[in-house]
């Protein structure tokens, strides 16, 4: 059995079955969203390029100026946390005159 084929035993088989979209026409993406993982988003037509409206219930309007102070003071926080660990790491332990002695 050359590479196996035609061996007894074995069912699988790689063959697709052609899917259809709503007006008719073959879906030729499948071929390459067969191998994708499952939360992979695989944009095959140009119709998945092109942006889509927001609905109804979603809420695009600007933040207030409460929501954006609380917001600024928080990223503010963080950015010193992260700044102030990374000065006290590369701060010497030792300073030079106390070695020196």
């Amino acid at each position: 059995f050359p590479l196996g084929m035609g061996r007894p035993g074995r069912k699988s088989s790689k063959v697709l079955s052609m899917r259809t979209d709503g007006s008719g026409q073959a879906r030729h993406d499948m071929v390459v969203q067969q191998h994708a993982k499952g939360g992979k988003r695989i944009q095959s037509r140009f119709t998945d390029l092109v942006e889509h409206r927001a609905e109804a219930g979603d809420s695009l309007a600007r933040p207030s100026a409460e929501e954006e102070a609380e917001t600024t003071n928080r990223t503010k926080a963080a950015l010193e946390r992260l700044v102030g660990s990374a000065v006290s790491a590369a701060r010497p332990t030792k300073l030079w005159n106390e070695q020196s002695e």
